[in-house]
């Protein structure tokens, strides 16, 4: 599966053929519309420079999460939190982070990501960080006024960035 890349015509077109009152294919109007707008996405994808291949870099990060050494190198970047409350640093955020990372390089269904660091750990405590699980995510999607977290974000996201280069200029199929 490729994703198209973005065209002001594209996006128009498919409003257009979504206006209300337009039946979206029924009358003439509304099939050139339609036809219009697929005709630009066809367009769009065929002259698009490199489809991504998401598939390959679900495969090369079947089993991927950010090593202990890794995060740590992250760890170290992140700018240090006033007061004498620390953020949490283990390895379930090392956990959620690799997810994090996993679904932005993937394009994947965060739900589908490889759980690596979770599967080493004993039920209970597996349990105990699903419960967790969703407050970090959203902290991490949408960080908003938590500085820790909007830093944290921006490295795993230049983490990403650096996987997708990888992946994506070479046939190696393991990456940190």
């Amino acid at each position: 599966m490729t994703r198209p890349t973005s065209s002001a015509s594209t996006p128009k077109a498919a409003n257009t053929a979504r206006q209300p009152g337009s039946t979206g294919g029924s009358t003439t109007t509304g099939r050139r519309t339609f036809t219009r707008a697929l005709r630009n996405l066809a367009r769009d994808l065929d002259t698009a420079a490199a489809p991504i291949n998401y598939r390959r870099r679900r495969e090369a990060l079947h089993r991927w999460a950010l090593t202990p050494g890794t995060w740590q190198e992250i760890n170290d970047r992140l700018p240090p939190v006033p007061g004498h409350i620390h953020p949490n640093l283990d390895d379930r955020k090392r956990q959620e982070t690799s997810a994090f990372i996993w679904a932005q390089v993937t394009h994947g269904e965060p739900l589908f990501e490889p759980r690596a660091i979770e599967e080493e750990q004993h039920e209970t405590l597996r349990r105990t960080w699903l419960d967790q699980r969703s407050s970090t995510w959203a902290k991490l999607a949408r960080p908003g006024r938590i500085h820790h977290f909007t830093a944290l974000r921006g490295l795993l996201l230049q983490h990403g960035d650096t996987l997708i280069k990888k992946i994506d200029s070479s046939t190696s199929r393991s990456s940190d």
